[in-house]
């Protein structure tokens, strides 16, 4: 089993998005994409929403609108 650090590597080495820009303000169109598959694979772990949030440095309620918006319903983004 993962833990959410190696996915944290993980993600980062497979979009080319230093781990540090996944946890920053920036909100260019390829951080975005890195940030949603990263979240989407700490769902995938089992963190909860919180734990999602607490471990990215965001709020859970960002976390969760970020996953209903972009993978319940991505043609709506």
């Amino acid at each position: 089993m993962s833990t959410p650090i190696e996915i944290l590597q993980k993600v980062s080495e497979e979009t080319g998005v230093p781990a540090r820009q996944l946890f920053a303000k920036d909100r260019s169109k390829y951080v975005f994409s890195a940030r949603l598959k990263l979240y989407k694979e700490l769902r995938a772990l089992g963190m909860s929403y919180p734990e999602i949030g607490r471990f990215c440095g965001r709020d859970h309620g960002t976390i969760i609108k970020v996953l209903k918006r972009h993978v319940e319903h991505p043609a709506a983004s």
